[in-house]
């Protein structure tokens, strides 16, 4: 037989009997291995579902599209179509007006209307991979019957509606009713938000939202224009023909590959990822050092076999390759049973991220999950190299022990030497990663800052050493100012906790790693929750608030009508309150979206007030209301390295504005930013007066919330109302913070995870410490020492260890909150929040983990007394 084959058929005799005598043991740990691979596999699987669902999403609306004629902060004027069409190199131009718009009879049903040049859309996806796939009679139909569309076949499904149904849609003027021509079948455009898609003629859609019935060529506007070039051009005709029409287009309006809308989207995205990726691969990490407890444990527990192996003149690597492969065996059988857990898990994840990223980033369409194989190999290639290292230290012990030094090898003790190697190596390990928090991020990646807690992880753990025997030596003096109160237990134990060694500390860094990442997050959490609702109270500040319909869906491009905004202005009036209207364009500017806002400052700062981070807040307001400067998101402002005193340049509806930077405020609506502007000052200067939006105030009420639901009630009973959403003040303010509930639930739910794996390695580690001390726990048995004594030593142990590991994991994790608050989550999303700390939260989370650390000794104590002390002493 050759040789692996028979290394394979001893390693399996050598283990699998080993293991059938500590099943449970071996059950946990894999329990501890698979539920960190399943978490880590499901939430790659999940971020790769809603890149892979934003990329397809996008392909599917541009179709073939080469290039995206768009208008800076909303619509362009769709008769620069024609001239487009003159070009020889142009194969297909087509003119899109798109808008997200709830059904009548339901209104939590929303469908993407797209507006479109039907001949020409057919055109420009003719040979793609999202045909509009409708036949010569239907598009006929389009086209002659009024007010008519195409229906996906999902949104049919939903609505049980059917080809000669009709559909009625609310829109800026109110309802209006659709004739369904035919349906879209579930390929190419008809997979469009799932299918809650309709089609109709752009004209159609044109006069539908603004009441313009002029043709196409007459002025219409559009949101976009797609453009196709004839195929067979080659980079050189490409870019030649891009500069050549660039310098044609109208102002406001450029010219950008439709990639580079899904690539602003990826970027939005990008930290929200990575950093669910740092925290799913904690419970991997910790899993880690279950295998190393395990491998320790099974290695001391087999002292006298590796002895007659080496004895009976076994290589070196024979025990080396036996205990390593011990871990790769232990981390193939979690991956196995990660794949069911895995599959429970991952479509939960995929549901907490898909509602995270709807709600403070981009709408997606529900996730399509894929067994992606590059996220299923990675996974299996990360939790077996974590497996290697984790048996490597074990298993090289094992290796290089003589026989005689293997009879007792493997105990866990170390010197003064090694102890302070581990210290120095911690402190190198804590000052490496200063300079990676303040390198900015690698092509948009924050992979340095993660790498900075890694080595914080790392710095930390390896400070247990010289910290376990100070809290020992600390432990042995208190017992003996009173002796008769702890007993010899606590001496006994403080003492052995002296001599710990590297398996110990490591085991202890377990717990470190998953404690200061529940304190780092908690803090984070509170912080973010404490400045996100002052914040809430005072930037969103209003009684009522009225837009039009599904107005941030559709990026506010449609205006509220003056019949509404005159019945708004009477209906405030007869109530003693106040309006506040505002205008909100979506630009772009250094590859992110942000936002630009008008409303009236003056009166603002007397109804609301921002949160300040840098600049003088009466000053600001006072400058900005003069129409003076405008005041920019802290978002904004770092994802540009703008300071107070540096200039704002933009051109807006035709408005070209340079003006100065005169505050930094907290703003956590959007991660582009958000640029304030005095209404008054931006009219002054030529722009658009009809509102976008309104807040409405009622301060002189004795019952603002009585009013405003008065206010709602008027508005919705007159035909000015229809079209309208209209929210209460209340209403908005509970939704944001839901929304915010809800953003944190994965984050909890991988906290939780961690801590579980973390407390499974504590048991390990105090179960390995028996083995290795038996015959010094039986020789006091047989001395004398009753059962509630030994018991008592162990649960001693169990105590300072979860005091270790809470005190260094909480002193971790408070560096590790600010690491997140003022590096991660600055560098990621552009903004920060006042630290704050719930002590009360960490206060009663801390005592459970001491309770934790006590029930996981249990086993322990089972372990130490299991044997006969004359039995355990003989000479093995």
């Amino acid at each position: 037989m050759p040789q692996p084959f028979r290394f394979l058929k001893f390693f399996l005799r050598f283990n699998l009997r080993h293991a059938r005598g500590q099943w449970a043991r071996t059950l946990a740990v894999l329990l501890g291995v698979a539920v960190g691979a399943a978490v880590f596999a499901g939430v790659r699987l999940a971020i790769d579902a809603s890149s892979r669902n934003l990329t397809q999403g996008m392909d599917l609306i541009a179709g073939n599209a080469d290039f995206v004629v768009t208008g800076q902060g909303g619509l362009v004027p769709a008769r620069i179509t024609a001239e487009l069409l003159t070009d020889p190199a142009v194969y297909a131009a087509v003119p899109v007006l798109e808008r997200i718009l709830a059904v009548a009879h339901q209104p939590e049903v929303t469908i993407r209307l797209r507006g479109t040049d039907l001949i020409l859309e057919d055109r420009l996806r003719r040979g793609g991979h999202a045909p509009l796939d409708i036949s010569f009679t239907v598009l006929t139909d389009l086209l002659i019957q009024p007010r008519s569309l195409l229906l996906g076949q999902g949104a049919a499904d939903r609505l049980g509606l059917s080809a000669g149904d009709t559909l009625t849609l609310i829109g800026p003027s109110g309802p209006q009713a659709f004739g369904i021509a035919d349906l879209l079948p579930p390929r190419g455009l008809g997979r469009v938000e799932d299918g809650f898609i309709a089609v109709a003629d752009i004209a159609t859609v044109q006069e539908f939202l603004a009441g313009d019935s002029r043709g196409l060529m007459d002025g219409g506007v559009a949101d976009r224009i797609d453009l196709r070039l004839s195929p067979g051009m080659n980079d050189l005709d490409r870019e030649a023909t891009l500069t050549r029409i660039s310098p044609n287009l109208p102002a406001q309006t450029s010219l950008a590959p439709p990639d580079q809308r899904r690539e602003s989207g990826m970027m939005l995205l990008s930290a929200y990822h990575e950093s669910l990726t740092l925290i799913s691969f904690v419970s991997l990490f910790v899993g880690m050092f279950l295998i190393y407890s395990l491998v320790s444990l099974n290695a001391a527990a087999r002292r006298g076999e590796v002895a007659i192996l080496r004895a009976l003149g076994g290589p070196r690597w024979l025990p080396l390759g036996l205990f390593l492969g011990e871990g790769v065996l232990l981390a193939v059988l979690g991956l196995l049973a990660a794949l069911p857990l895995a599959l429970v898990f991952t479509p939960r994840a995929a549901n907490l991220i898909n509602r995270t990223i709807d709600d403070l980033f981009l709408r997606l369409p529900s996730q399509t999950l894929h067994l992606a194989p590059w996220e299923i190999g990675l996974t299996i290639g990360v939790t077996l190299v974590v497996a290697v290292l984790a048996a490597l230290h074990p298993a090289w012990e094992a290796a290089r022990a003589s026989p005689r030094e293997a009879l007792a090898m493997l105990a866990d003790t170390s010197s003064h030497g090694q102890n302070r190697r581990m210290t120095l190596s911690g402190i190198g390990c804590l000052l490496g990663a200063i300079p990676l928090f303040l390198l900015p991020p690698v092509l948009n990646s924050l992979w340095p800052a993660y790498c900075g807690v890694f080595l914080l992880f790392v710095g930390s753990a390896l400070q247990t050493p010289w910290v376990l025997a100070a809290a020992a030596r600390a432990m042995e003096r208190t017992a003996g100012l009173r002796p008769a109160w702890f007993g010899p237990g606590i001496k006994l134990a403080g003492r052995s906790l002296r001599r710990a060694g590297p398996r110990t500390s490591i085991a202890v860094g377990a717990l470190i790693t998953a404690l200061a990442l529940y304190v780092a997050l908690s803090v984070m959490i509170h912080s973010f929750r404490t400045t996100f609702l002052v914040w809430v109270d005072n930037t969103v500040s209003g009684d009522v608030f009225v837009t039009s319909a599904n107005a941030e869906a559709n990026e506010y491009r449609d205006a509220i009508s003056l019949a509404a905004q005159e019945f708004i202005l009477a209906q405030t009036a007869a109530q003693g309150g106040q309006v506040l209207p505002y205008r909100r364009a979506y630009l772009e500017g250094d590859g992110y979206p942000y936002q630009f806002e008008t409303m009236d400052m003056a009166a603002f700062s007397t109804l609301g007030s921002f949160l300040f981070k840098h600049g003088d807040p009466d000053s600001a307001l006072r400058v900005a209301a003069q129409g003076q400067g405008v005041i920019v998101s802290e978002t904004w402002a770092v994802r540009r390295s703008v300071g107070i005193g540096d200039r704002f340049q933009a051109v807006i509806e035709g408005i070209r504005l340079d003006t100065p930077v005169v505050g930094i405020v907290r703003d956590y609506r959007t991660r582009g930013g958000v640029i304030y502007h005095d209404w008054d000052a931006f009219i002054a200067l030529g722009g658009d007066p009809r509102w976008e939006g309104v807040r409405v105030y009622f301060p002189e009420a004795d019952n603002p919330q009585a009013a405003a639901a008065r206010f709602r009630a008027a508005l919705a009973a007159h035909p000015a109302g229809q079209g309208l959403d209209v929210t209460t003040g209340v209403d908005l303010r509970n939704l944001v913070t839901d929304i915010f509930t809800q953003t944190f639930g994965i984050t909890a739910l991988l906290m939780g995870i961690a801590l579980l794996v973390a407390g499974v390695g504590v048991a390990t580690t105090l179960a390995v410490r028996v083995l290795e001390r038996r015959k010094e726990l039986n020789t006091l048995r047989a001395l004398g020492g009753s059962r509630g004594q030994i018991r008592a030593l162990i649960f001693w142990e169990a105590g300072i260890i979860g005091l270790v590991g809470a005190g260094l994991g909480l002193a971790c994790g408070l560096i590790l909150s600010v690491v997140f608050i003022e590096v991660i989550n600055k560098q990621g999303f552009g903004w920060t929040f006042v630290f704050s700390v719930n002590w009360r939260e960490l206060g009663l989370a801390l005592p459970g983990l001491l309770a934790a650390a006590l029930v996981a000794a249990v086993p322990a104590t089972v372990l130490a007394l299991r044997d006969p002390p004359a039995q355990a002493l003989k000479e093995r």
